[in-house]
């Protein structure tokens, strides 16, 4: 995470907030950054990305390429434009994907739309800053996804509420008190202080630890000034109304307290369940296309939000319930996390390549003429190629036990999954040796219905073929086989009635559970046949990935209940067995969006 700033800001909050909940996901996060005021569990390093002549971006260009290829760093995630520009370069240097979340709206000169320096996806927080990406800047918009920050209800000690109550109704103005916010603060201190009258008293939360600047002394003892504090919330709890924009009006908002939205663009007065669609394409008033202040409208704001908060109306809890769903940190986490894997993905155009094989014979004779097989001493060529590459295998389980898809991407192991169809017996007495020898796994999916291939019975050259014991399954498993469901009878679910269908999903998990002692998180669909509704039901069955043939996207993490594999069959020679492990070989001639 990259950020440029020399006071505590909200996207220092959200940077170090999201850091947090990535590392509990099993990511390793370092925030490089001027300053950090803000506790988190991301190493952090100092760099002036504030100090913007050429020779010091240069040289923080160049730190963050050595700093990249040190800790082996795999996404940059930039949340400013000074160590976004860096940021950009160092990516570019080191063949890695940068993400940008733009929580402002960006500068439209010349060289901004020379060099973008966004990277390759770009995340505005709110929808105005997507209108000024995409139509003032030129920025792609298929590269441009609106992604608001995450906020979590905020704590609060009663304790502490309780003592920062007033006896009149508190109005609490939050902000920074520096620059282009501290001009606003002033204008809105201006505004407010002459109609309190004996009525209400104003509390100013906010500024810099440096002090409250002088010109504000102005407005003491009407009014309040905090400085810098770290309990907002606190404050937050205290106020009978709120006056603010950005992460501080959504966190009053989540308090169920009246908020007045203003920010350094727009005035929008209180927010109601009417108003806040438009309160959030602006981020409650922080980020417009021009100045948008009709302070005449504030007097009436500020009466209906000291009304609404002595009535104690539902509208705040209706508003609170539409901000908590917008600003989801679970979802936000989620959503990032599967936009960090497709940007690592894309850039590099690879996946953890997922073989598909059936039945492993010792001859081409023993085979027959169905192409589901490769000889015992293929196989073995595959796996001492495997070894050669060093190569790890996981199974599905091992991916089902991750608490992100992002894991299978750990730049210290080169991971493979190897999957076997239907559960043939040669898989315990060709393959299971071989597995051990070469100490690699694999995942078999079974059929839990028949003990033969009874589906193949009406082709031409049928020979039946048995199918693993309970007893060479459960030895299998000892060792980590890892096995999903292939269905009860191996039918095309895609073309049978979806009772049937459900039924063959269902009843397989429920039985091959019985039969192995734990539970059976992946179902491959027979013949690669699916639907939505079958990839519907095998999600509702409990499943938690679904494996489909040559279908799907080519990025695992998108699309769980329909996993592409690579096919390998007796024509497989070692050259084509190698391309088809590179990782790259799902994207020959496709298109990734």
């Amino acid at each position: 995470m990259a950020l440029s700033q020399l006071e505590v800001t909200g996207a220092e909050v959200y940077a170090t907030a999201l850091a947090d909940r990535l590392y509990a996901l099993g990511h390793r996060v370092f925030i490089v950054s001027d300053t950090l005021t803000k506790s988190t569990q991301a190493d952090f390093t100092p760099l002036p990305f504030n100090k913007r002549g050429f020779r010091q971006r240069v040289r923080n260009i160049r730190f963050l390429v050595r700093f990249v290829r040190e800790h082996r760093v795999q996404v940059i995630h930039a949340h400013s434009r000074a160590a976004g520009w860096c940021a950009y370069f160092a990516a570019w240097w080191c063949g890695i994907p940068l993400v940008t979340t733009v929580h402002g709206r960006q500068p439209t000169h010349f060289s901004r739309k020379l060099v973008k320096a966004f990277g390759d996806k770009v995340l505005p927080v709110c929808e105005a800053i997507r209108e000024n990406l995409v139509q003032e800047l030129g920025v792609n918009a298929r590269s441009v996804e609106v992604v608001r920050n995450g906020v979590d209800k905020p704590r609060v000690l009663e304790v502490v509420v309780e003592k920062l109550r007033t006896s009149k109704p508190l109005i609490t103005l939050l902000g920074r008190l520096s620059k282009e916010k501290g001009d606003l603060a002033y204008r809105l201190v201006q505004e407010i202080v002459p109609l309190l009258g004996e009525g209400a008293q104003l509390r100013v939360v906010g500024g810099d630890k440096n002090g409250i600047p002088a010109r504000f002394d102005a407005f003491r003892p009407t009014v309040e000034f905090t400085g810098y504090v770290d309990n907002v919330a606190d404050y937050l709890a205290a106020s009978d109304v709120v006056i603010g924009a950005g992460r501080s009006a959504i966190e009053a908002l989540l308090l169920e307290k009246p908020v007045i939205a203003v920010g350094e663009a727009r005035l929008h007065g209180l927010i109601t369940p009417e108003t806040l669609d438009g309160a959030l394409r602006t981020n409650f008033g922080d980020i417009d296309a021009g100045k948008h202040f009709a302070w005449e409208t504030l007097p009436s704001s500020l009466n209906a939000a000291l009304k609404q908060a002595q009535d104690k109306s539902n509208s705040a809890a209706i508003v609170r319930k539409r901000v908590a769903e917008e600003f989801n940190m679970e979802h936000l986490v989620s959503r990032m996390d599967a936009i960090y894997q497709q940007a690592w993905s894309e850039k590099r155009r690879y996946e953890v390549p997922i073989l598909t094989y059936h039945r492993i014979v010792q001859s081409k004779e023993e085979g027959g003429s169905l192409p589901i097989w490769v000889t015992a001493a293929q196989f073995e060529e595959h796996l001492q190629i495997l070894k050669e590459e060093g190569f790890t295998t996981l199974t599905l389980s091992d991916l089902a036990s991750m608490p992100t898809l992002a894991n299978r991407f750990r730049p210290e192991r080169k991971p493979i999954l190897l999957t076997f169809d239907d559960g043939y017996e040669d898989n315990y007495t060709l393959l299971f040796p071989l597995l051990q020898r070469y100490g690699f796994t694999a995942t078999i999916f079974l059929v839990a219905g028949m003990k033969q291939n009874l589906w193949d019975k009406d082709s031409p050259d049928f020979a039946p073929t048995s199918l693993l014991t309970v007893a060479q399954i459960l030895e299998m498993q000892r060792y980590g086989i890892d096995f999903g469901s292939h269905s009860m009878t191996h039918p095309r679910l895609g073309a049978i009635p979806l009772a049937a269908a459900a039924e063959e999903i269902g009843f397989s998990k429920r039985a091959l559970e019985e039969r192995l002692g734990r539970s059976v998180n992946s179902f491959c669909y027979p013949y690669g046949s699916l639907s939505a509704d079958v990839k519907r039901l095998v999600g509702e069955s409990g499943y938690k990935f679904g494996i489909a043939s040559d279908s799907g996207s080519l990025f695992l993490h998108e699309d769980p209940l329909e996993v592409r594999r690579i096919g390998v069959f007796p024509n497989t020679t070692a050259a084509r067995f190698r391309r088809k492990i590179t990782g790259k070989y799902v994207f020959r001639g496709k298109k990734s969006h």
